[in-house]
């Protein structure tokens, strides 16, 4: 929060611009969540290899559509790790869980090194 509040002084914002701009944030925040909420509702998982899949398969949609506003890097981080979580759910039934453990932690923090050096 200091360093948002630092950032926000230096661009010359007013507060009442930072507290719009943080309630953004924060309605989007539960957006995501009700969606997300909604869905396993909807189509309840059938069991936690739908959910280990679901979770990540969201992030790399985050990371697509993050892409096609900023940058291809986004883009490619995404489909990998969509690729790669699909890939496991389907064909790796047994040790998925250990997969996404790999595939989940590993690729996000690849990836945000990856994305760093841009």
């Amino acid at each position: 929060m200091m360093i948002g509040r630092s950032q926000r002084r230096a661009a010359g914002k007013s507060a009442r611009e930072g507290r719009a701009l943080g309630l953004r944030y924060l309605a989007t925040f539960f957006a995501i969540g009700a969606f997300i909420s909604a869905t396993f509702a909807v189509m309840p998982p059938a069991g936690p290899e739908a959910v280990g899949a679901f979770i990540p398969l969201i992030v790399a949609l985050a990371y697509v559509l993050l892409g096609i506003w900023k940058g291809i890097r986004f883009v490619v981080a995404g489909s990998i790790i969509a690729a790669l979580t699909l890939g496991g759910f389907f064909y790796l039934h047994q040790h998925f869980l250990l997969w996404m453990a790999v595939v989940g932690g590993g690729a996000l923090a690849l990836a945000g090194l990856w994305l760093r050096k841009a």
